[in-house]
């Protein structure tokens, strides 16, 4: 048996030290633990041969043997040496060698960059389809400035990406700054448009790399491409046959005209489009345009043409990708004729700006024509459909002391894996496509659950919002639940839970719900949400007391997929509510899903009422 003893040394030290006695070298690791009863000094284990009392040191090639340490002659310290060695300070063992300072084997001192993709096994031809890449460091250092990089495959078209990326011609790129060693499982994912009708989809051309880190692939990941038979269309802008009146010709040519009655209800794949004209055998008159708003800006995606005037259905190509909420325009090149339309029509009617516009634009720069259906559409296979919607969810703070977060778990109740996005439309604006959204993946059975869903998205600061569970064209969606509650810290927390909105709870055209005021509005507030459809929503609304004397009518209009939680009061055109009245809505146009929530002015216990239809 090798029996080891202690030194006590006022230093810290993790190495390997090499023992050499004749020819026979024995190993050991030098490590490092604080003591409590002598703090800041650690314990060193030396090797001590067998039957001996003695502690050794090396002096050129031979081993010298020293008493083992008492209080009086132990050393005082180790200084580095020559020739990598370490020397004992103080005491007998002054000068002495302790031994050569080595890195263990195999250990590694760089950062060690992984990356892999995961992807469905198999996508219906338009469909969109998603692509996850998982990446970490296992090694011992952190990674600084690193970047991933993406191909996009083809016979697919971009359509999104995740966490910042942006996307050059066929490029996706996201650059992810640091990453700390051993941190592993992180993801990134983009959403590509299936093009092709068979075959294969493969991506290979994704890799990882660091400030000083080479580029690290990952393995081919393959997608089998089937038809799926025919295939769900979405559109985006007005099909008018009949056509009665010019555009309002706000500037000279060349100008563009962007619809803004019709966005896109669905994402999809464009491969077709239809305009009015009011002069035939114009050339190179006419582009097809298309936008996405953003805020207070349009913008600008894509164009196609210049086309003659006539034909009016022309052809796509390539196909254009597009998102649920984007808008078509077109734009007027020359003294030939001008776009056509319907008037009186559409109330939203569209925005005219000077110039050929091809980048993003300010709505400020625009002027609105009200009342005008303009005569452009465009058409194709449907990728993505909102599969349900949960009307409200929230990380904000609320009355003081009330801060009110969303709690958030989804399921996959099928027997195959399911993908998908959860879109965010935020408070105030008309849903669209740059709003922030999140991708999903479900194995069968696999529950998945945030405790605070929006932070989770990446969606940081005070919010509030409906989600939309966005999903493959004729897949299935997830069972989804929504908390929505009070953090009250250590005194707990209240709140209620709501799941996708139920069919009766969508509000179409003619069809009327009821919400109610607290019985006490002393003791509870009210805010009122609505959550309008793709086409927007138009609404009256009346407002009785318990004895159903009409109080209040007034109307309300919405633009479509747009979200807004008010107060009761401001939700009323500034009238206060009494105690017990009946708030009917009743929707002349489009769909909403309206809501009240109310809340203790002392718990601040929150609960949900919707609007739900009624007889």
């Amino acid at each position: 048996m090798v029996p080891v003893m202690s030194l006590w040394l006022p230093i810290i030290l993790s190495a390997v030290i090499v023992f050499v006695a004749g020819s026979i070298i024995h190993r050991m690791l030098v490590t490092a633990a604080k003591l409590p009863e002598r703090p800041g000094r650690v314990q060193v284990l030396l090797l001590v041969l067998a039957g001996s009392a003695l502690c050794f040191a090396l002096s050129g090639q031979t081993a010298t043997a020293f008493p083992i340490p008492t209080d009086d002659n132990s050393p005082r310290g180790i200084v580095s040496g020559p020739d990598e060695t370490m020397r004992f300070v103080g005491g007998t063992f002054l000068g002495a060698r302790v031994g050569r300072v080595t890195t263990p084997a195999g250990r590694n001192e760089n950062p060690t960059l992984t990356i892999s993709k995961s992807a469905p096994a198999s996508v219906v031809s338009g469909q969109n389809l998603t692509y996850t890449l998982t990446y970490g460091n296992t090694g011992s250092a952190d990674a600084a400035g690193v970047v991933i990089n993406d191909t996009v495959p083809a016979g697919t078209t971009f359509v999104s990406a995740t966490d910042g990326a942006t996307e050059s011609p066929g490029v996706v790129t996201w650059n992810r700054g640091g990453l700390n060693a051993g941190v592993t499982g992180q993801t990134v994912s983009f959403t590509v448009a299936v093009t092709v009708t068979s075959g294969t989809v493969t991506n290979s051309g994704f890799s990882i790399q660091a400030s000083g880190v080479s580029p690290v692939s990952g393995s081919p990941v393959a997608t089998t491409v089937t038809s799926g038979g025919p295939s769900v269309q979405t559109t985006v802008g007005n099909s008018v046959p009949n056509p009665n009146s010019s555009d309002a010709f706000l500037f000279p040519t060349p100008y563009t005209d962007v619809d803004l009655a019709s966005p896109a209800q669905s994402a999809g794949n464009l491969t077709t489009a239809t305009f009015g004209w009011s002069t035939l055998g114009c050339v190179s008159a006419v582009k097809i345009k298309f936008f996405r708003p953003s805020g207070q800006n349009v913008v600008f995606l894509t164009e196609r043409g210049p086309f003659d005037s006539s034909p009016t259905t022309v052809p796509l190509s390539p196909p254009v990708p597009i998102q649920a909420g984007d808008l078509i325009g077109i734009a007027h090149l020359t003294t030939c004729g001008n776009p056509v339309g319907l008037f009186p029509g559409a109330s939203a009617g569209y925005i005219a700006f000077a110039g050929d516009v091809a980048s993003t634009i300010a709505r400020s720069s625009g002027t609105v024509v009200k009342n005008f259906t303009l005569a452009v559409q465009a058409s194709g296979a449907a990728s993505e459909s909102v599969g349900g919607i949960v009307p409200v969810v929230a990380s904000i703070p609320g009355v003081p002391p009330s801060f009110f977060k969303t709690g958030f778990q989804m399921h996959n109740s099928t027997a195959l894996a399911l993908a998908g996005r959860l879109v965010f439309h935020p408070q105030g604006v008309a849903g669209s496509g740059a709003d922030p959204s999140f991708a999903y993946s479900l194995e069968a059975g696999q529950t998945q659950s945030f405790d605070n869903l929006l932070p989770a998205m990446g969606i940081n600061g005070p919010q509030i919002g409906s989600l939309d569970i966005v999903t493959p064209v004729g897949a299935p969606v997830p069972v989804v639940a929504a908390r929505i509650f009070n953090d009250g810290g250590a005194g707990g927390t209240t709140g209620f839970t709501i799941g996708a909105a139920s069919s009766d709870s969508i509000l179409e055209a003619g069809d009327h719900g009821v919400l109610f005021t607290p019985a006490d509005t002393g003791r509870f507030r009210m805010n009122i949400g609505v959550r309008s459809g793709p086409a927007g929503a138009s609404m009256t609304v009346t407002r009785r007391n318990a004895e159903s004397s009409v109080l209040q009518t007034l109307t309300r209009n919405y633009p479509p997929n747009f979200f807004e939680q008010v107060s009761g009061v401001e939700f009323l055109a500034g009238s206060p509510f009494g105690a017990d009245d009946s708030i009917t809505i009743q929707v002349t146009f489009g769909s909403a899903i309206v809501y009240g929530v109310t809340a203790d002015n002392t718990t601040q216990d929150p609960s949900i009422q919707f609007a739900t239809r009624a007889p």
